[in-house]
C-alpha cells in the first residue's frame, strides 16, 4: 500500500470511472449495486468522498450520490479501509446516459487513495 497511490490534494477530482449506462443496463434492470472498497490515509479531517453520477449527453445530472470517507473512518496515520455499498435504479431513458465513478476532495485536503475495487452488479426483474 503506498507504492502506486493516488494523491489527491489541490485538484478536486481524481480516478473517474466511466461507461455508458446502456453496456450495463437492460429493460428488465431494477437497479444497479455498486460495491467499492478501497485503502485511505488522510490525517486531517476531510470531505472527500465517493461519488456516483448519471449524466445525460449534454452533462446535465440525471442522479447524484456522494459517499464521504469520514462516516466509516477517521483521519489516522495508518491506512484504513473505506468500504461501501451505493445503489442506482435507472429509469427507461438510459440510452444517452453515462455512469460515472470517482473521488471528490472538495476541501483539497490531502488524501491518499489506493487499492481500489469496484464492482457493479445488475439486478433484474424476474
Amino acid at each position: 500500500t503506498g507504492k502506486k497511490s493516488c494523491k489527491l490534494g489541490s485538484q478536486a477530482f481524481a480516478a473517474t470511472y466511466t461507461i455508458p449506462l446502456k453496456e450495463i443496463v437492460n429493460m428488465r434492470t431494477n437497479k444497479l449495486e455498486i460495491e467499492f472498497s478501497a485503502d485511505v490515509l488522510y490525517k486531517t479531517s476531510s470531505n472527500t468522498q465517493f461519488v456516483i453520477s448519471v449524466n445525460d449527453s449534454a452533462g446535465k445530472n440525471d442522479f447524484w450520490l456522494g459517499k464521504p470517507f469520514k462516516e466509516n473512518i477517521k483521519p489516522a496515520n495508518t491506512w484504513q479501509k473505506f468500504k461501501s455499498t451505493m445503489s442506482y435504479q435507472p429509469n427507461n431513458n438510459f440510452e444517452n446516459l453515462t455512469l460515472k465513478l470517482y473521488f471528490w476532495n472538495d476541501d483539497k485536503t490531502t488524501v491518499w487513495i489506493d487499492n481500489v475495487e469496484l464492482k457493479i452488479i445488475r439486478i433484474e426483474h424476474l
